[in-house]
């Protein structure tokens, strides 16, 4: 549910809303009601007669919680403006605030009380829809940006796999840009998370030589090309990925942030201690090195290779 939020009715407005007449009308009502002998307010003046609106929008947008009708009123002495009757619109109550007592809307105003109501349930109705169309027309422009995007990254992949021979240039003009399969063995194509770059996802075709995309063992989402893993990270940054020396498997630095000899994420995380040479009986486990966080996937293999060489 969203907070309070309102329509004056002021005579002094450059405009005149829709609803003005109506709203006189209940007002002139409840005053006659209430005191017959004086005369009603002819006018809402914006400050000794002063009728508006108030509502509130359900959790569906859609429609109204609740809508109020206040009458308030204007003094002279302290300058300020208090209400002086609220009239419940979804249950016809009125409440008379200056002597606290409570009666039903006069039955001559229902219908124009309701339609007070209706126009605001409306209201708010047409301003969730065009807030929807607003939402739908922002979705398409970016499902369009994406497929564009896309298509200058396919149109890319074609140009370079026809540049290292591998695509005929004709036949690459017969290929849609749309295209999520790789043209020379029809696999799924793969992109890398940094650069968006395009390659094949089969490890058999020419083409993810050409254009090489490491996976991360673990998790299959991670895949970063060569390119991007040879950019060095920026300061207190993990590398993108590593690649082990002796599986000759690449790691997404999620991996490398827990494994023993990798570089953990910034200075003071805790990391596994490595296990002592008298638990198990090899030395080489307790001296690999722990590399910091400002070295590169290269320095880790190095790092490892060096450790391995001791022993």
């Amino acid at each position: 549910m969203t907070g309070w939020q309102s329509i004056i009715f002021d005579d002094d407005s450059t405009s005149v809303h829709p609803m003005h007449s109506l709203a006189i009308q209940v007002m002139q009502c409840i005053y006659r009601t209430v005191d017959p002998t004086h005369p009603p307010p002819s006018n809402a003046d914006g400050w000794w007669n002063s009728p508006s609106l108030y509502y509130q929008v359900d959790q569906s947008g859609y429609d109204t919680s609740i809508v109020i009708l206040n009458l308030r009123e204007g003094m002279q002495y302290p300058p300020q403006m208090h209400t002086h009757f609220m009239i419940n619109l979804n249950t016809m109550c009125v409440h008379d605030k200056f002597q606290d007592i409570r009666f039903p809307v006069p039955g001559e105003i229902c219908s124009v009380a309701a339609q007070l109501k209706e126009y605001v349930t409306a209201l708010v109705r047409e301003r969730k829809e065009a807030e929807e169309a607003l939402q739908r027309e922002e979705a398409l422009r970016l499902q369009k940006t994406r497929l564009e995007e896309h298509q200058k990254r396919v149109q890319a992949f074609y140009r370079c796999l026809i540049e290292k021979g591998l695509l005929d240039e004709d036949d690459a003009k017969q290929l849609s840009s749309d295209g999520v399969d790789c043209p020379l063995c029809s696999a799924q194509q793969e992109s890398c998370r940094a650069c968006g770059i395009i390659s094949c996802s089969s490890s058999d075709c020419k083409a993810s030589s050409a254009i090489p995309i490491m996976k991360c063992c673990t998790h299959s989402s991670k895949n970063y090309c060569t390119s991007c893993l040879e950019s060095p990270p920026a300061a207190d940054v993990l590398p993108l990925m590593g690649q082990c020396p002796i599986c000759a498997h690449w790691f997404c630095s999620e991996e490398l942030r827990w494994c023993i000899g990798r570089p953990v994420l910034n200075e003071g995380t805790s990391v596994i201690e490595p296990l002592s040479p008298s638990t198990t009986g090899d030395t080489s486990v307790a001296q690999w090195p722990v590399i910091g966080p400002g070295d590169n996937a290269a320095t880790l293999v190095v790092g490892l290779l060096r450790a391995r060489s001791k022993h």
